[in-house]
This record gives C-alpha cells, sequence and structure tokens, in this order.
C-alpha cells in the first residue's frame, strides 16, 4: 500500500497524494513486464471478480514455473476520494466496467479495447523450470568429472 502516493500502476491521470492534478505517467503494465522476466503463466483479474482470482490463483499455483496473478484494487480512503468515487461500491463499478475476458476482447476493435483492461490467462507457456534446468547442468558437471 502506497499511503494515497502514486505508484508505477497508478492509472494514467489518475489523482493521489503525490500527484494532485493527475498522474502523468502512464502505468506499467504489469503482464508484459512479468513475460518480459521470464513469467510462464501470467494472468489479471479484478477486486470485482472474486471468483475468478480465486481460479487464476490456483491455476498459478498448479502451474509449473514463474506465475504472476496481478489483481487489480483501489484505495477507497485516498484513491477513491482524491478520484471523485464515491464510494466503494461505485469503486467496485468501476472495475467491472473496465474489465475485459480476453475470450472477449478477440472481437472487440482497439477503439473499443480502449481504457479497458484484459482479464484471465493472458500468457501460458509450458518449458522446463529453473531448478530442472540447473539440475541437468549438475548431472553433466558430475559427468564430466566423472570420465
Amino acid at each position: 500500500m502506497t499511503g494515497g502516493q502514486f505508484s508505477p500502476t497508478t492509472p494514467f491521470w489518475a489523482r493521489a497524494s503525490t500527484t494532485p492534478y493527475g498522474n502523468p505517467d502512464p502505468p506499467f503494465d504489469i503482464a508484459r513486464l512479468a513475460i518480459g522476466a521470464g513469467a510462464t503463466f501470467v494472468a489479471r483479474g479484478t477486486a470485482f471478480h472474486a471468483s475468478q482470482i480465486d481460479k487464476l490463483l490456483v491455476e498459478a499455483i498448479r502451474h509449473k514455473g514463474f506465475s504472476v496473478v496481478e489483481i487489480l484494487d483501489s484505495c477507497p480512503t485516498t484513491f477513491g476520494r482524491r478520484n471523485k468515487f464515491k464510494s466503494v461500491i461505485e469503486m467496485m463499478n468501476h472495475l467491472k466496467e473496465i474489465a475485459v475476458p480476453v475470450a472477449a476482447a478477440d472481437k472487440m476493435s482497439a477503439e473499443q479495447l480502449q481504457g479497458k483492461v484484459l482479464t484471465g490467462v493472458l500468457h501460458r507457456e509450458d518449458k522446463p523450470e529453473y531448478v530442472e534446468e540447473y539440475g541437468r547442468l549438475v548431472e553433466r558437471v558430475r559427468e564430466s568429472m566423472e570420465g
């Protein structure tokens, strides 16, 4: 939690205690950042879609490899007040409105997706885990030393 300060994931032009006139920076795309860092399972959900989050977390835990699940939520105390949300319910409805499941996004134009956030499994890749690869390396070293 930031205590009302903006963070790298604060929405573009959203207000915070340290950006009272709005955040001029676009937010980090956590999914792309994770994929770039080698994540083999990347998913996103919102606090409004709690049952989906449960399923995504189970999938992430069961996935063999580096998994990232991004969960979008807003602070009703500071973020809500500064960004003119009248209630927690209004903030939750905002999350509902901006969330678009990956399958639905495939049928939408770039214009329709403007201001929306994709939810669900965004990236899944099966490949050997680091520990497996390291085990193979240890075995190769052992074999080379023996003979």
